[in-house]
This record gives C-alpha cells, structure tokens and sequence, in this order.
C-alpha cells in the first residue's frame, strides 16, 4: 500500500510464453528481457521504453519502401508502446527493458503496425501468433529469422510474443515486394542489409559498390539489373 493509498501490485515480469495482454491491470513497473539469438531481432512491447537505456542496442522503424529497398530509421527518442520495430545488437547478450508504474491499455486503432506503399506492413504482436501461410491466397508473410536474414513463410508462421513480422498483400508480391532487402540507415550508404533469402531468380546484370560489373554475386553489397529493369542491393554473405 503506498503513502497515498493506491494499492500497488508486484512488478510484472514478461516472457516469450505470455498469451494475453494486462489490459487494465495496474503495475509498480513492468520488464523484458530478450537474448539474442544472431545481430537481429524483432520487438512490440506494451510500454514505452527509452533507447538510451538498452546496452548498446539499437532500434530502427520502417520509414519507406522504394525501388526495392525497405528502408529503416533509427528511434533515439523513446519507442512508444505497442511500436513494431526491429533491433540490433550483440549476438548472445540479454536486453533488459523496463518502465515505471504503469497501467495497462489496450492498444489503439492503427496501433502494432507500421504501414508503407505497395500494400506493403511491419505488424506487431504481444501474444503469440500461428499464421498459416499457405492457406492466405491474399498475403505474403515475412519473418527477420536468427540467420539474420528475411524470410518468406511458406507453411505455418508462429510468431511469438512481443515480436513483429510483415505482410505484404498478394498483388504487392506480385510487384516484386519478395524480393525487397532491408536497409537500416537514413542515406545512400547502407549500414546493414538484411536480405531477402533465395527470391531472387531473374538477375541480368551484377555490379560492385563502384560500379564494376561482375560475373556472380560476390561478398558484401552487390548491385543487381533485374529482368524487369529495377535496380535492387543486395548484400551476399
């Protein structure tokens, strides 16, 4: 019981295996932590935290999508609740996240989803989720796996909670948003790619980062003239 008489209830702890949101309920703090399997990982959590307080991981959200490439921007101010983004960091190491007194909302219309063009989204979670991919003839669905790579869910994609995956509508798939790479970076020079794995099939020409045409994909980024004229990076490990 605190001094003015609000009855406080335990910090509230989340894991991977919550099922259900808190809506509602009131908490002297909440946390999270995550170990990261690989550079990268996704994140939706359901209380703001502040960047600066996570170790040396940073967190990016999708700002655009163009010519091929997903672009992402990196959050420095404070994430807000139920925000969909992506984070790196150092393979192996536990994240701490946490917040104050709080009390739980549901999240908001337009809430959990960062939406671009091409009928293209970064969708957010805090429960876990089973899609089953092949039977959605409307959607693609895509996942950052622990390979540091983006994936296509062919079967049965089960997201786990506080995470974030993509869709992209049928038709956006049919313009080429499979074969898009993820750009982390606000300019021309990439500081990361994550990329798309084994989608792309109709290269006709392959240049270095100065320009100089290749015979093959070679390690690190490679730009690549598709069948249908797009220009696309592509980053090969």
């Amino acid at each position: 019981l605190a001094a003015d008489g609000t009855v406080l209830v335990n910090i509230k702890s989340f894991t991977d295996a919550e099922d259900y949101a808190l809506t509602g309920l009131e908490f002297m703090g909440a946390t999270y932590s995550r170990t990261l399997s690989g550079n990268w990982g996704t994140l939706c959590l359901p209380f703001a935290f502040n960047p600066e307080a996570i170790g040396d991981a940073k967190f990016y959200e999708l700002s655009s999508v163009d010519e091929g490439v997903m672009h992402f921007t990196e959050v420095t101010t404070t994430v807000a609740a139920y925000t969909p983004i992506i984070f790196n960091g150092t393979d192996g190491t536990t994240y701490n996240f946490r917040t104050g007194k709080i009390t739980f909302a549901a999240p908001g219309t337009g809430d959990m989803q960062k939406a671009a063009v091409y009928g293209f989204a970064m969708m957010g979670t805090v429960t876990r989720k089973v899609i089953n991919a092949a039977d959605d003839a409307s959607n693609t669905y895509w996942y950052v796996g622990s390979d540091n790579a983006y994936h296509q869910a062919t079967g049965t994609l089960t997201v786990a909670p506080y995470r974030s995956y993509f869709t992209a509508s049928a038709s956006a798939s049919a313009n080429g948003v499979r074969a898009y790479s993820i750009v982390i970076g606000d300019n021309d020079e990439a500081t990361a790619i994550l990329n798309a794995q084994g989608e792309i099939t109709d290269i006709v020409d392959i240049y270095d980062a100065n320009g100089r045409r290749m015979s093959e994909l070679h390690e690190g980024l490679n730009v690549v003239r598709r069948a249908d004229g797009s220009v696309q990076k592509v980053w090969n490990d």
